[in-house]
């Protein structure tokens, strides 16, 4: 054997002893017996808990609704209950109420307004922005609506040119749909829209007109009024008498009366908005503000009351306003129509 096949012989068995020597190294040593791993206990399956969805933003939470609660299926109390447990459990529930309006316009005469703008205005409770905003008009048969809306305080204005407005003097009415409690609480429903008039301006008179400040106290209580010329005069066809014997006391109810006396023709009381069209007969010499009820838990402060009159020497008809009270000046407002015989109240425009 050559020297060179020796040493290849000694190289190789040095690697396999290496090897096994390695090999004994990894496998795992004996040890203390090993407990039996007990197999796995059956346990109940607890009820799975959904991963915490992201928080909403306010723009995303009015994607969600709310029904609006109906009076006509349970007491108002019942519904105010529920209400009050939404907004416990969701503040910004009042802002996801569906929001539908269905309203009509029409004239004196109870006939469709064509093309009247509507102003719709409503409270978007929580979510961004608090008041959103649209503008409708009425169609060939007066008929208006605002559907696919959510919101809880609507407030709807209807105007037109050459149109008076009626509700409120401005023409706005308000309607409450997440607070059952409300006095304006309102359920819509298409087949009875709410009516909105409006009053179609006449041609008018010119008409005189007048504005007078009258002091009235405990020295001198009484005055009169000469309405056709405007001014103050003791001989006035309109005598004005205050009992101002009480005076005001803080904020305590006192008595007070302002009498009103015609030495022709008469007044006649009218609450109208539009009184336009002074009545031919029905006048009374004298017309009384009384405010003598002492019960009263708050005094309501300045009076006012409209009157048509009739003067039957001059065969003139006018209307007066008159606000009064026991411890400011007496304010008269009125008009006539100069034209005899005319009872056409309405101004020209």
């Amino acid at each position: 054997m050559t020297k060179r096949k020796i040493i290849f012989i000694a190289i190789a068995v040095v690697v396999i002893v290496g090897v096994m020597l390695w090999l004994l190294r990894s496998s795992p040593q004996p040890t203390a017996q090993a407990q039996p791993t007990p197999p796995p206990v059956a346990q109940a399956r607890p009820t799975s808990t959904p991963t915490p969805a992201p928080a909403q933003s306010l723009a995303d939470e009015i994607k969600g609704e709310y029904p609006q609660l109906s009076l006509k299926t349970m007491s108002r109390d019942a519904a105010t209950k529920i209400y009050v447990e939404r907004l416990m459990k969701d503040p910004t529930s009042e802002g996801k109420i569906p929001l539908n309006f269905y309203g009509k316009v029409v004239d004196q005469d109870n006939q469709p307004v064509t093309g009247a703008k509507v102003h719709l205005g409503w409270n978007t409770n929580g979510v961004p922005g608090g008041t959103a905003y649209l503008e409708t008009s009425s169609d060939g048969n007066g008929l208006f609506s605002l559907t696919g809306q959510h919101g809880k305080m609507l407030e709807v204005r209807v105007d037109k040119e050459g149109y008076y407005t009626v509700e409120g003097g401005a023409g706005a009415l308000a309607f409450e749909y997440a607070y059952p409690a409300s006095p304006n609480y309102y359920e819509p429903d298409s087949n009875n829209p709410v009516i909105f008039h409006l009053r179609k301006k006449g041609e008018g008179a010119k008409l005189f007109s007048k504005n007078l400040v009258i002091h009235l106290n405990a020295t001198s209580p009484q005055t009169g009024v000469n309405l056709m010329q405007g001014d103050i005069q003791p001989d006035g066809v309109l005598t004005i008498t205050s009992d101002t014997s009480q005076r005001l006391r803080g904020a305590q109810p006192f008595p007070w009366t302002v009498t009103f006396s015609m030495s022709e023709g008469g007044l006649v009381e009218t609450a109208e908005q539009f009184p336009f069209q002074a009545p031919e007969s029905g006048y009374a010499s004298t017309a009384v503000i009384d405010e003598t009820n002492t019960d009263r838990s708050i005094w309501s402060g300045l009076v006012t009351r409209s009157f048509y009159f009739y003067l039957p020497s001059a065969n003139v008809y006018g209307r007066i306003t008159m606000r009064a009270s026991s411890s400011l000046p007496l304010i008269l407002d009125y008009v006539y129509n100069p034209q005899p015989g005319s009872r056409t109240l309405e101004p020209a425009p």
